[in-house]
Parts: C-alpha cells; structure tokens; sequence
C-alpha cells in the first residue's frame, strides 16, 4: 500500500469512527481532502464522502456556533444551568447542534437525563438567537 493511500485510509477511518457514532438522526457528509494532486479520489464513491483536491477548500457551514459565553447564556435562559453542569464545551456545542436539528421528541430520548420542559426552552431560545 502506497503512503498517500494509507494516508486516505486512516483519515476515512477517523471519519468512520465518528460516523459510527451517529445515530442517522442526522445526514452525514465526511469532507475527505486530498494531500496530494496525484491521489485519485474517484474510488469515495459513497454519497457521505465529499472529495477536495490541493487548494480548494470545503465549504463554509452555514451557521456558525455562537461563542460558549453566548451559548452558555442561552442555556442559562432555558433554565440547564446545574443540568449541563458536568459537560464540557465539546458536549454543549453538540447539545446547541442537536437541540436545533432534532425533534423535541428525539431530544429528549438523547438527552434522557436533561429535564425536558429546559430541551423545550433550549430549542425556542435558540430559534430567538438565529432570527435576525
């Protein structure tokens, strides 16, 4: 195996290791950035993968997190203070990302310990925060 394939391998394996992760609540797109212009991406041919070739870049996501005081504030104004408490950024960004991806049922099957009328104040504080 060449080194620019074992390179693709063990970054589509990390890639697969967070998609394994998922539940599929939502779509998934792995960006798979080619290192060098002689690697043929053509093989990727799973509708997930996303190939880049050198110098060009992914795209931009749509929308941006807000800063974690911004977002700490948001979660304070839906009453998870003590709640979210133990998570770190990581797990409260991910928290933001679903609470305005799922369901207000599938929410609360994910996030089972959270009290469920706060994932419901969770979700209108944020769609408060993206209106413009």
């Amino acid at each position: 195996m060449s080194m620019k394939l074992g390179l693709i391998v063990i970054l589509a394996s990390l890639c697969l290791s967070a998609w394994a992760q998922s539940t599929g609540d939502e779509e998934l797109k792995i960006d798979v950035m080619a290192l060098d212009p002689d690697v043929d991406l053509s093989p990727l041919k799973d509708p997930r993968y996303v190939p880049h070739s050198v110098g060009q870049t992914p795209p931009a996501p749509r929308d941006e997190l807000p800063s974690p005081t911004e977002r700490d504030q948001i979660f304070a104004s839906a009453g998870l203070v003590a709640a979210i408490e133990s998570m770190d950024d990581l797990d409260r960004d991910i928290l933001f990302r679903r609470a305005e991806a799922l369901t207000h049922r599938k929410l609360c099957e994910r996030y089972s310990h959270l009290p469920p009328e706060g994932l419901q104040k969770l979700q209108e504080r944020i769609r408060q925060w993206r209106k413009p």
